[in-house]
């Protein structure tokens, strides 16, 4: 196309101006449309409102940088993530549907959104301004409630989830990039105003539409633009000692712009690497992050921050922000799996515990000022330290939250945003690098079993149910009341060797564990009908009778046992000495293993509900094949609590070991109908604050001889 343009602006830096010296005002005409207003702008371009001069009709155009398209190369880099672009049509996302250049100047014609409008005693908005998710968090005192954030996450998910269907990668997620609109603002006629108090705003979370703008932006311009742009200004803000880092940036909207971008960025995308799916959900975990907290990345978790918080966010946000694209969901429908715990509340955050998790000395100065114009970060834009780049492994098991005990950061790349600089901390990663195969190969073995009696070697499907003492070979028997029982395995002592030199720093050294004592483990983990007849509630998530309980706290775990051992004994059926409890970690490990050497106990998808087959919920106990010893469930479906505190393997052989001798978390095992594979292998190990709970986290007691 070439076309004029009615009145250019090119003397000056007018309000339309991105740095090239070009700026549009009201009543311009660029081709075929005529301009009504500046809708926002930042470094990677403006867009505005514009009418077609013939048809009459509104949409969002956006003008791309002036100078991005150096090449031919660029050049059809452009119209080839264009194409992308113009092909994704969803309804949480921002439709593109022409492009084209009028006077070398590059554009995207896009769907009017005008959405949802904050009126100014709340986010001090201009009246016609779209709201973006950044302006939301604004107008709520600079965080958004988890029962307003969810709802919109989900869409924003969604909408993710069916790109990354059609191999389209956004590369650009942040807040300013998700606008909201209502079904009242259908196109973006007549924007839907949300009342002047925050809880309306609660209340009306789920009438929000999210939208993702910029869909592909980042590839269409070039990550090597940005990656320049943000570089160009770094160097003249410490030169210069300002704001106005590119060329013509009269304000700093365009460098706020940037660095937004740039920090919301996955750590492979600022190594100069392809970015895929994964790239994407690392925005979103940091993105969820700092909205629900307010606060920067740093090294405590959002319920550390908000007490108020389900602490599922926890694990969703620490797996999306692995440092490695292999440790983070690797799909964004799993990611959406991990928001079902979310969806039921009930959570006790870690605040409410007795101790907590270690904290960092070290205090960051937050900035606080809150930029305007949709830019949901104010920076001073002057690089103190550079980005480390990670050892290039291949591991195959995602890394876990190892930190909260020894006081430094997991494998998550951070950017620490202070007064005076942007502070890029890498955070150690303690995960050994290991064969693709890893997962397969064995992780420790069984070196001897000891017989106390001919009756252990086999477990008789017809054993006898006793009401007299639990007798070694035998199921044991408990009876709850009104039909409901529980039926716990036989498991003979002995030894084995206890971890993984294949597996996480925690799961090491492998070391000789001998149990003296025999035990009875429950067959399965403990059902919500079991619960409630002994605890007279029921705190699950997703109801039925045969299914786990879950949302279960550590002491609540421990309270079920005490009361169940009141139960027996009372009723005569338990002798004196004996008491249901916990199993610690030990325990745990020798009865899921069952004998076996490898990191499970059979074939995994025979054996266990997890993130490939659950479907995203928890399933009837027992439904899955048992170990050799009859267990049935060790592997996936809930985690299961385990007495210990935990801690540090020991470097020797150990008999029957407790655990850390003090600590503030507790031991978890067994992985969950939300995790991958690799979290549920028999020495994988895992740890929550005793308050914890969510709709993936259970137990299941035994039953021995003090």
């Amino acid at each position: 196309m070439d076309h004029s343009i009615g009145n250019d602006k090119t003397s000056g830096f007018g309000s339309g101006d991105d740095g090239s010296g070009y700026a549009l005002n009201a009543g311009d005409v660029l081709g075929q449309y005529r301009v009504v207003r500046q809708l926002g702008r930042g470094g990677m371009g403006q867009v505005y409102e514009v009418e077609h001069t013939t048809l009459g009709r509104r949409y969002a155009l956006k003008l791309l940088p002036q100078d991005f398209v150096q090449s031919a190369q660029t050049l059809e880099r452009f119209k080839r993530e264009a194409r992308v672009m113009a092909n994704l049509e969803h309804p949480n996302i921002i439709r593109v549907d022409e492009f084209g250049e009028t006077d070398g100047r590059y554009w995207l014609r896009m769907e009017l959104v005008e959405g949802v409008r904050l009126k100014s005693e709340i986010g001090n908005l201009k009246p016609e301004k779209c709201v973006t998710l950044a302006d939301l968090a604004k107008s709520m005192g600079g965080k958004v409630p988890q029962e307003v954030l969810l709802p919109i996450l989900k869409q924003v998910l969604a909408g993710l989830d069916y790109a990354h269907s059609r191999g389209a990668v956004h590369r650009d997620l942040k807040p300013s990039n998700i606008l909201l609109t209502t079904p009242l603002s259908p196109g973006g006629s007549n924007g839907a105003k949300i009342h002047e108090k925050a809880s309306a705003v609660r209340s009306e979370a789920n009438k929000f539409i999210a939208k993702i703008a910029d869909f592909g932006l980042v590839k269409l311009v070039g990550e090597e633009w940005i990656q320049s742009m943000v570089e160009l200004s770094v160097q003249r803000s410490m030169s210069l000692g300002d704001e106005r880092t590119v060329a013509g940036d009269s304000d700093g909207t365009s460098t706020k712009s940037l660095l937004g971008t740039y920090e919301y960025m996955s750590p492979e995308q600022k190594r100069g690497e392809e970015a895929d799916a994964r790239s994407d959900i690392y925005s979103v975990g940091l993105l969820v992050y700092k909205l629900l907290t307010g606060e920067e990345l740093g090294m405590r978790t959002p319920s550390q921050l908000d007490s108020k918080l389900n602490r599922a966010w926890d694990e969703l946000v620490l797996r999306a922000l692995e440092a490695r694209p292999e440790r983070r969901f690797q799909s964004v429908t799993k990611m959406m799996a991990a928001l079902k715990p979310m969806e039921c509340g009930g959570s006790t955050p870690l605040s409410n515990q007795g101790t907590t998790e270690t904290e960092l000395t070290t205090k960051y100065t937050k900035d606080p000022k809150v930029v305007s114009d949709s830019e949901e970060i104010e920076l001073t834009a002057k690089e103190r330290k550079e980005h480390k780049k990670d050892e290039p492994v291949a591991p195959v098991i995602p890394s876990k939250r190892k930190s909260a005990v020894k006081g430094i950061a997991i494998g998550i790349a951070v950017a620490v945003l202070a007064v005076g600089g942007v502070f890029w901390w890498q955070g150690r990663d303690d995960s050994p690098s290991r064969p693709e195969n890893a997962v397969d190969g064995a992780s420790s073995s069984v070196v001897h079993q000891r017989q106390d009696d001919a009756a252990t070697t086999k477990l008789e499907a017809s054993s006898t149910l006793l009401a007299a003492s639990p007798q070694t070979g035998k199921i044991w028997t408990a009876e709850l009341g009104g039909g409901i029982s529980m039926e716990f395995m036989p498991i003979a002592a002995g030894s084995f060797m206890m971890g993984s030199e294949n597996g996480y720093d925690d799961e090491k050294p492998v070391h000789r564990v001998t149990l003296t004592k025999l035990f009875w483990m429950a067959k399965t983990e403990v059902t919500q009908a079991q619960w409630r007849q002994v605890m007279g509630s029921n705190p699950s998530c997703f109801k039925g009778d045969t299914l786990p309980v879950e949302h279960v706290r550590w002491n609540d775990a421990m309270e079920f046992c005490r009361k169940l051992t009141e139960i027996e004994q009372r009723a005569g059926r338990l002798p004196a000495g004996f008491e249901y409890t916990l199993p610690t970690e030990a325990q745990w490990e020798y009865a899921c293993r069952a004998g076996t050497t490898g990191d499970y106990a059979g074939t995994l998808d025979a054996m266990a509900w997890y993130d490939s087959n659950s479907g995203g919920k928890t399933h009837p106990v027992g439904t899955k094949q048992a170990n050799a010893w009859g267990l049935h469930d060790m592997h996936g479906n809930v985690w299961e609590w385990c007495s210990d505190w935990y801690g540090d393997y020991s470097s020797g052989n150990v008999v029957d070991p407790q655990g850390a001798s003090s600590g503030s978390l507790r031991v978890q095992r067994g992985g969950s109908w939300y995790y991958d594979a690799s979290y549920c292998r028999s020495a994988n190990r895992d740890f929550r604050g005793p308050s914890s709970a969510d709709g993936g986290l259970g137990f299941r007691p035994l039953v021995l001889q003090r």
